[in-house]
């Protein structure tokens, strides 16, 4: 025996169709999930689970749990795992260390003077200011300096920032963005460090609370204020 449907609940299927799950409606309003959708293919109401806002939101932040992005975007897994299967997106290798840290005494000793001296450890902002990504940089008139430096992590080349004018030397650059490799190499470095350890505890605290809530998180108040800090540091010249 059919039930009729009442106006009480074709005005709770418009407002949650599309929102909530099927069953989660049938089990409301007391019918089985195929019913609800006949009724909403009648009434012609269609689901739009995936707006352009949200579907940049799950590319954004593809990295976080399942169900903390279930529970923002009001979708399954299902849903979820289908939609970022269209988009091409994949959950990166965001612990795994790509550089080689595996360095004698000497090279840290080294390596952490040059980056006192001619480095930045810093942030970089992205995607209109919204992503906070996390670097280490060396610049230098000598382009052997930062070939030594690169050989020995096995990452990257040494990249020509160009000159400013005809009155400078050429300048050679080396970048570190992955979290997992900042972090590793500067717990590498740490105990040899002297003007830039303050900046070196922050980006490790950074990082770490990162790779452990997963990189396309939302932001915590710690992590702002840490990139605050770092910023001001670096502003200031503090050491």
């Amino acid at each position: 025996m059919h039930h009729v449907w009442t106006e009480k609940e074709i005005a709770f299927l418009r407002e949650n169709y599309g929102k909530i799950p099927h069953e989660a409606i049938a089990r409301e309003l007391g019918r089985t999930p195929d019913a609800v959708k006949l009724k909403a293919q009648r009434l012609k109401i269609y689901a739009r689970r995936w707006s352009e806002e949200k579907q940049e939101f799950l590319k954004e932040h593809y990295d976080m749990p399942i169900e903390e992005l279930c529970r923002i975007l009001g979708v399954t897994k299902k849903s979820i795992y289908m939609k970022a299967l269209k988009l091409g997106l994949r959950k990166q290798m965001d612990n795994a260390v790509w550089i080689n840290t595996n360095l004698s005494s000497e090279q840290l000793a080294y390596l952490a003077g040059i980056i006192d001296g001619e480095g930045c450890i810093s942030f970089s902002l992205a995607k209109g200011g919204r992503v906070i990504r996390p670097f280490i940089s060396v610049c230098n008139t000598k382009r052997g300096l930062i070939e030594t430096i690169r050989s020995w992590l096995r990452f990257g080349n040494a990249i020509g920032k160009g000159r400013r004018s005809v009155r400078h030397k050429h300048v050679w650059d080396i970048h570190i963005t992955r979290y997992a490799d900042v972090k590793a190499l500067l717990e590498k470095v740490k105990p040899y460090l002297i003007i830039k350890k303050k900046q070196c505890n922050l980006m490790i605290k950074y990082c770490t609370s990162r790779l452990t809530k997963g990189v396309n998180s939302l932001y915590s108040p710690d992590e702002m204020k840490i990139y605050n800090e770092v910023r001001e540091l670096n502003k200031r010249g503090v050491h």
